[in-house]
């Protein structure tokens, strides 16, 4: 099994929407990002807009839920939770919570701290957590063949039985996503120095569709535009380097690749306005204080448009709330972070300075997610 950061790394990274407009690749014009823009943006299929800010803590054994633009703790969901690496919330605002300590999903009705079901069904070193148009539940698991295999599970709505399974194509499951056609798409960590591969899915199928190989290396997020462009970040020369890769959609080339202020990328998120925003999640002081940053691109551009630092510190998931701004989950205190416990930092539309830092309650941040 992967070590519980290299799961968390993967983390908020299946299908996030973004509007970057038309049917081929975004031109090479840049675009400003502005101080003042505003408007809903799409997120994760594991996050959905609502009121609240919810933080699932890997060694805190909590998720924590935050009212909208506070620092204060308006509840703490504790009851049967060990390692919370994923969070995802179903057509009812009910929370489903990726449990890599218990080796099992717990799901929270909706808006509350009550547990109402325990997926342990063929779950077996849960990561990722995404739901399909009809509303199936998709497990990604990175186990030894001994402890159940890698394998991607589906449950019904409401069910904790496993629907199906999913093994072929698999090597180290990470990150899932969906496109427009309902296409499942996984990222393969792959085995030391091998091939790293996206595998596809055909909508309730079990057998590879197809296979992206070119430009992949030790992926970790997915992330899709509202176009159906595919991105997918490498970990390239890691800690040191990285890349983010973008195919078009069905294709399995590579069309463009951004490696410019790309160092270890953890997670893949748009604005409302279809700008990219990496967070690089390592990167030594001793490489000139590279990492340890989010940086943003214009659609269409291989050039770092704006960079954060402020407040940054080995950065694990992010997210948008409904008025643009950005909420970032800092897994530590390296990087010159002051927290041993880590934080969640939150910046104003096309800010690079930390507007509100949210520390009580959180303790190893490994995913945000908005909901009720």
């Amino acid at each position: 099994m992967k070590s519980l950061c290299t799961l968390v790394a993967a983390s908020l990274s299946a299908t996030l929407l973004a509007a970057c407009g038309g049917n081929s690749p975004p031109s090479l014009t840049p675009i400003s990002l502005g101080l003042n823009r505003s408007g809903t943006v799409g997120l994760s299929s594991r996050t959905t807009t609502g009121p609240n800010l919810y933080v699932a803590n890997a060694e805190g054994h909590t998720v924590t839920v935050y009212a909208s633009g506070t620092s204060s703790v308006l509840r703490t969901i504790s009851q049967d939770i060990y390692a919370p690496v994923a969070l995802a919330f179903d057509s009812s605002g009910n929370l489903y919570v990726s449990d890599d300590g218990y080796n099992n999903v717990k799901v929270y009705a909706a808006g509350t701290t009550s547990l109402i079901e325990t997926i342990s069904q063929g779950v077996s070193g849960p990561g990722e957590l995404a739901f399909d148009s009809a509303g199936n539940l998709y497990v990604a698991n990175d186990a030894q063949a001994s402890q159940g295999g890698q394998t991607v599970t589906v449950y019904a709505p409401g069910s904790t039985a496993v629907l199906r399974t999913i093994s072929q194509g698999l090597s180290g499951p990470g990150a899932l996503a969906f496109d427009r056609a309902g296409n499942l798409y996984v990222a393969n960590y792959g085995p030391y120095n091998g091939q790293s591969t996206v595998a596809v899915y055909g909508p309730e199928r079990k057998k590879v569709l197809r296979t992206i190989s070119q430009g992949v290396k030790k992926d970790f997020p997915l992330a899709f535009d509202s176009s159906g462009y595919l991105y997918v970040a490498n970990c390239v020369n890691c800690p040191y380097g990285g890349t983010v890769t973008l195919y078009g959609p069905g294709g399995k080339h590579v069309l463009r690749t951004i490696s410019e202020g790309v160092h270890q990328p953890g997670v893949l998120a748009f604005d409302s306005s279809g700008n990219l925003y990496v967070a690089n999640h390592y990167s030594p002081k001793s490489h000139n204080g590279k990492g340890c940053t989010v940086t943003a691109y214009a659609p269409g551009s291989t050039s770092v448009l704006e960079t954060i630092s402020e407040g940054v510190h080995n950065p694990d998931a992010l997210a948008f709330d409904g008025s643009g701004n950005l909420y970032v989950a800092n897994w530590n205190g390296a990087c010159g972070g002051s927290s041993r416990y880590g934080t969640v930092t939150v910046y104003a539309p096309g800010s690079t300075s930390v507007l509100l830092t949210i520390s009580q309650g959180i303790s190893t941040p490994a995913a945000l997610a908005f909901g009720p």
